[in-house]
């Protein structure tokens, strides 16, 4: 929300890969919407490749009898703290490849 409360204080539009949060849509939302500047949510990494992997985890699991699945979390993402920028590109991944 403080990154989109900054654009939004220079009407300029926002999209990140960011799930919208009930804090985002409380802090910022009417807001945007009155200036109608867009913020765009989940566009990118996650949702992506997350969905897809999940999607393909519960197709497998009901072809295999697995139980219905209820609830599912992804984190991915994000700006890093700054004593963990320690590159040129200041950007960090923040998962594993390796699982």
């Amino acid at each position: 929300p403080e990154i989109a409360s900054i654009a939004l204080e220079h009407d300029t539009p926002v999209v990140t890969a960011s799930y919208v949060s009930d804090e985002m849509r409380r802090r910022v939302g009417k807001q945007a919407e009155e200036k109608r500047i867009p913020i765009l949510c989940e566009m990118g990494l996650d949702p992506g490749l997350d969905h897809m992997c999940i999607a393909k985890f519960i197709d497998e699991g009901i072809n295999n009898g697995a139980p219905p699945l209820h609830t599912f979390e992804s984190v991915c993402g994000g700006i890093p703290s700054l004593e963990a920028v320690d590159n040129p590109l200041k950007y960090k991944f923040s998962w594993s490849p390796k699982g």
